[in-house]
């Protein structure tokens, strides 16, 4: 990169190319270094579309690892100019991507799936294949968060397929590990596990640290579901571990690992485990997920232990916060899904209505303080 003529577009295909690879390794210093260097050679009047098309990728890779505030800074101008290349399918395409990224963290799922297929039309308009893949795998993520299994499932199948003939290497893999967890989540948990551990192998194979993290926290959750709960525990040991060096992340493996301790009947333990999971997400603020399992854990494992007055406390808080985020899903139906589907979801909202009452306070929209509304 150090070669290239600064703000060039060969130099800002690197720069975009770089901040994948920092992003994903973790080395989040030298993210930041990067979107310090497009903010410099960064102008709203002159801004050409590769370095819009750098600034997203960029940006997105801030956004995942926790680094909100520059994530924030980038977005801010790439929003301010995405409206001169609505024209352009090319540079639309990532616009969206990273638009979609950071409806997603700000807690705007609906937002975030249509943005997400926006993206993917662009792409497919350009015959970007590759890209158009990759944003098939993004919608079904999108999908699986909003308790859309079914739909997430039959996108992801089509787009683990085309992206085994193309040799996307992470693409099959991420698009394998969010297979297996959409099968688990619609009940096939057999199926489920066999490509859930087909993912974990492939992602040791290619060194992607991030990816078996999340993929053994999902292989936990699967196990769990099976009664293997001593496996399980091994498996959210080993997520926690790998996912270290990425916080965002390790709040779902910490959330899985205190919710097979309590099934395994060491309520203490996972308390301990859930108040960590709880002490991270505070300290970020939001996550890519795991955000709802924390918060249920935490107020199970209180419960748990005796201390029934904290527990009734944090489900009241569990359940104000994931009806802030229903609020702002703006299709019912999907608001609906997201509600009963995700199972989190649902039994944050049965313990609210066993463990409080009729007579509880109306729910209020609490505010995470980061990201604004």
């Amino acid at each position: 990169m150090e070669s290239l003529p600064r703000g060039s577009a060969r130099w800002y295909v690197a720069v975009g190319d770089v901040g994948q690879t920092a992003g994903r390794l973790g080395h989040h210093e030298r993210l930041v270094a990067l979107a310090d260097e497009l903010a410099g050679a960064w102008s709203d009047d002159g801004t050409t579309g590769p370095a819009v098309m750098a600034a997203t990728r960029v940006v997105v890779r801030l956004f995942f690892a926790g680094v909100y505030d520059r994530a924030e800074l980038l977005h801010a101008r790439i929003e301010a100019v995405a409206g001169r290349f609505s024209g352009d399918p090319a540079v639309s395409g990532p616009i969206f991507r990273a638009l979609s990224v950071r409806a997603q963290f700000a807690g705007h799922l609906d937002r975030c799936r249509a943005l997400t297929e926006a993206s993917l039309r662009c792409f497919e308009q350009t015959g970007d294949v590759r890209n158009a893949c990759v944003a098939r795998g993004n919608l079904a993520e999108a999908e699986i968060r909003l308790g859309a299994y079914a739909e997430a499932v039959a996108l992801l199948r089509g787009a683990v397929a085309d992206a085994e003939r193309m040799g996307l290497e992470r693409a099959v893999i991420t698009g394998r590990h969010n297979l297996g967890f959409a099968l688990g989540r619609l009940g096939a948990i057999d199926e489920g596990f066999a490509v859930e551990s087909e993912a974990v192998t492939a992602a040791v194979k290619g060194d992607w640290r991030s990816i078996e993290g999340v993929s053994r926290a999902y292989l936990a959750w699967l196990l769990r579901s099976a009664g293997e709960l001593e496996a399980a525990e091994k498996e959210a040991q080993r997520a926690v571990a790998l996912l270290e060096t990425t916080k965002p992340f390790q709040v779902v493996a910490l959330a899985t690992r205190a919710e097979v301790m309590l099934a395994r009947g060491r309520p203490s333990e996972a308390l301990a485990e859930a108040r960590e999971a709880m002490a991270l997400l505070a300290s970020l603020g939001k996550v890519e997920e795991g955000a709802e399992l924390a918060r249920l854990v935490y107020a199970r494992a209180l419960e748990a232990t005796g201390d029934h007055p904290a527990a009734r406390a944090a489900i009241a808080d569990a359940r104000d916060r994931l009806l802030a985020t229903a609020a702002r899903i703006d299709d019912l139906r999907r608001r609906d899904g997201f509600l009963q589907n995700v199972s989190e979801n649902a039994q944050t909202l049965e313990l609210a209505r066993e463990w409080l009452g009729a007579a509880a306070i109306a729910p209020t929209v609490a505010g995470d303080g980061w990201p604004p509304a």
